[in-house]
């Protein structure tokens, strides 16, 4: 998983950005921060430009060089994790902020995993080979219509979007309209 304790340190500095519990999703989070994200979609590669930009930020904050970072992972390219977390940290940040609500990155991500259904893959009840179709499902597009195994799962009436079609921010996008509507009486 890790070549050298950076990697260790980079994957528990991600997991506190979203305040995982490591002790119930151990499991999940470590096959999430070991299997790339792989765009598919015009536009994605900003997804995964994100998640790998948290290694510079990461670098800074223990003021080391970003090959650093590297060195101490398995792979070059984004991560499914760091892709969620550089997601989830965007939605709070540059969309959802407000400065009356507490952070609530923590939120999204637990969002996303919800409606990519590995909510419940808690350790005790971890199911390997679930986990790794439901992300083989997720990077190839192979999701309802309506997001529902993907990060977002909308209402989706009559079936007049089609999620499939569309990069993961426009996807939130849609996702943070809706929710905006559902929700102008009730604190998200």
């Amino acid at each position: 998983m890790f070549t050298n304790d950076i990697g260790q340190s980079y994957f528990n500095w991600l997991i506190s950005k979203v305040s995982a519990d490591i002790f119930q999703y151990s499991k999940l989070l470590t096959i999430l921060f070991n299997v790339n994200f792989v765009p598919i979609v015009e536009g994605d590669e900003n997804r995964a430009a994100d998640g790998t930009y948290l290694r510079i930020l990461y670098a800074r904050e223990i003021n080391v060089d970003k090959s650093i970072i590297e060195q101490g992972l398995n792979t070059p390219e984004c991560t499914v994790l760091e892709m969620m977390v550089a997601l989830a940290i965007r939605m709070e940040n540059d969309i959802m902020y407000d400065d009356r609500l507490n952070d609530r990155t923590y939120l999204w991500f637990n969002q996303m995993l919800i409606s990519m259904d590995l909510v419940n893959q808690i350790d005790i009840n971890f199911n390997e080979n679930y986990v790794y179709q439901r992300l083989t499902d997720f990077i190839n597009r192979n999701y309802d219509s309506n997001g529902y195994g993907s990060l977002f799962t909308i209402r989706n009436v009559n079936n007049q979007i089609d999620m499939r079609q569309y990069e993961i921010w426009q996807q939130m996008q849609i996702y943070i309209n809706q929710i905006d509507k559902d929700s102008e009486h009730i604190n998200i």
